[in-house]
């Protein structure tokens, strides 16, 4: 028997077995444009940074394959030796089609399944608001090329208005299709861009259906929530404990002052380390009223975290568990960024965060009277 058909026919009873379990996906490539034995490899983003290649198989006579198995929804990238770019498939069980008209990635689809054919409907509903911003994008360059501050604030208006339409579609799209992963990644993407409360956030996934709540992106998504929730205005902070430089343990409630700052920073942090001097000259005003200052630091090396806490003669308690943005502390207070502050009344209360500058001196001012 022909070699590339016996090839051929194994690959079909590989697709028709896997349709077998409940929970098999298959997925069939059409990539005529590509050359045959280029490389497909399928990726995953886990903990929303981190590429992984899960399989990987070749093009045959155009069309590329892959199957296994996924119980819920996730998203994942077909990515095509060579070519730039990356084709977002939603894996599920059922037979996903991927097509691949050309090199132009941009140009590929991914259907057949109830997620893929949704995922599909968003960006065909949404490819108009990106076609808008592209056009404001390029008048705002030659407006600004030419000077023209006129136009430019009337198309940052114009702008503005876009922005308020695409909101408003996503919300009601998240609405509409509780059970779509797509509702999740665009409520993940408002969460993190803060355009609303975290309470609506919370309301909007609440209203998700379970198995989309369920998902890792959804368990991730609930974890941030439930940290911002707990670390909002007027809650009582989450107590901590962490390892200080000489290895001692350091615990919140231990430390607490009658006004507490809770610093979260690093050694590699330019703004972090441009605001110490301001926090020392605060420190060593209020200290005797009992304020006090808990740095935690979002270092990786421990000998760079010792050696800015002497070089910006940082002398209150400081903790860290050498994690960067992994460590369970920053998980615990959902921090994206730095340098951020949380402010604690003597009970652990918390009464302002991110303050910095002359908002952080009138904060303090008010609460010491002085």
């Amino acid at each position: 028997m022909n070699h590339n058909f016996s090839r051929f026919l194994g690959l079909t009873a590989l697709l028709i077995l896997a349709s077998c379990n409940k929970n098999s996906y298959t997925i069939q490539g059409n990539a005529s444009a590509v050359a045959d034995s280029t490389m497909v490899y399928l990726q995953v983003i886990e903990n929303q940074t981190q590429q992984k290649i899960i399989d990987s198989t070749q093009v045959f006579s155009g069309v590329f394959a892959f199957e296994g198995e996924q119980e819920l929804p996730e998203m994942h990238y077909v990515l095509i030796e060579n070519l730039n770019g990356a084709i977002p498939v939603v894996l599920e069980p059922g037979a996903i089609k991927v097509d691949v008209p050309s090199d132009n990635l941009r140009e590929a689809k991914s259907t057949g399944t109830p997620q893929n054919d949704l995922l599909q409907k968003f960006m065909q509903e949404t490819l108009p608001f990106s076609e808008r911003a592209m056009g404001i994008s390029m008048d705002m360059s030659q407006a600004q090329a030419a000077m023209d501050q006129e136009s430019m604030n009337a198309l940052r208006e114009e702008y503005g208005i876009l922005q308020n339409e695409v909101q408003l579609f996503e919300l009601n799209f998240i609405k509409q299709h509780p059970d779509g992963l797509i509702s999740l990644l665009v409520l993940e993407r408002i969460f993190a861009s803060m355009m609303l409360p975290v309470s609506e956030v919370s309301d909007l996934f609440e209203s998700l259906s379970e198995p989309i709540k369920k998902s890792s992106t959804g368990v991730m998504l609930a974890e941030q929530l439930k940290a911002q929730l707990n670390t909002s205005i007027g809650a009582k902070a989450p107590d901590f404990e962490g390892p200080s430089p000489d290895g001692s343990s350091i615990k919140l409630y231990e430390n607490l002052g009658k006004v507490t700052l809770i610093d979260f920073w690093a050694a590699w942090c330019k703004p972090c380390r441009a605001q110490n001097p301001e926090l020392v000259e605060l420190y060593n005003k209020y200290q005797k009223d009992g304020f006090q200052i808990i740095g935690v630091s979002l270092d990786k090396e421990k000998q760079d975290w010792i050696e800015a806490i002497a070089n910006d003669g940082l002398i209150w308690p400081q903790l860290s568990h050498l994690q960067l943005f992994d460590g369970p502390i920053v998980a615990l207070y959902n921090i994206r960024a730095i340098p951020s502050s949380i402010i604690l009344d003597e009970n652990g209360v918390i009464i302002a965060k991110d303050l910095r500058g002359p908002e952080l001196v009138a904060q303090l001012t008010q609460l010491f009277g002085y």
